[in-house]
């Protein structure tokens, strides 16, 4: 089983656009809705939000949050996709929109949306590690080692991109490459069992004659 990383990125760095727009009074509260996970009150304060500030990023932003927190994708996307139009360079929107895709299982436009995302900010190793999901999902394992990579290089104790990273290794038949991230991603977390569970079938493939060995999933 791969392990992901698939979390939310939150926007609390719209001070500007609050003081502006004389809406602060309703951030706070409502991200707090998100925290506790009332996301139907934070729908609730981000469309009193968007009333009184047709053009807010970060209302649009955050209330798609909420909408694809409580699982509802198309209305996270029509959010996102209104966030980006309001502003354009808007890494996170596009992070979390690529996340909807890959929900949705639309690898094609995640793997855009966490390009650019990656353009916007070159370290973004949320978006390589997602990136690197969605092309394993559609059986890039080059492609996929390559993101893995990238995590790895900007976040050396990412534990699931070692484990993610042995898993593609293993399905290219390299059990020594494998067996090597397995045991890296044990060194960071020890108690991670998928890692545990494939290094023991790594190394019991790499003593099977060539051929013969079963795939990690």
């Amino acid at each position: 089983m791969e392990k992901n990383n698939k979390q939310i990125i939150c926007d609390n760095d719209e001070k500007n656009e609050l003081n502006q727009n004389n809406t602060k009074s309703f951030h706070n509260p409502a991200i707090a809705f998100i925290s506790r996970g009332d996301f139907d009150k934070a729908i609730a304060v981000y469309d009193e939000i968007i009333q009184l500030d047709p053009n807010s990023t970060y209302a649009y932003y955050n209330r798609g949050i909420a909408y694809m927190s409580k699982g509802d994708l198309e209305k996270a996307i029509i959010d996102y996709d209104r966030a980006i139009q309001l502003k354009h360079n808007h890494t996170n929107a596009y992070y979390n929109r690529g996340i909807a895709y890959m929900r949705k299982g639309d690898l094609e436009k995640a793997i855009s949306d966490f390009s650019i995302a990656i353009k916007h900010k070159f370290n973004n190793f949320n978006a390589y590690y997602n990136r690197g999901i969605a092309y394993k999902n559609k059986g890039d394992l080059n492609k996929a080692i390559a993101d893995y990579d990238m995590v790895i290089r900007y976040k050396s104790n990412h534990s699931n991109a070692f484990y993610n990273r042995g898993i593609a290794y293993a399905n290219k038949g390299d059990f020594n490459r494998a067996i090597a991230d397995f045991e890296d991603a044990l060194k960071i977390n020890p108690n991670h069992a998928n890692a545990k569970a494939n290094l023991g079938s790594a190394r019991r493939n790499l003593k099977r004659p060539k051929g013969h060995g079963s795939v990690a999933t």
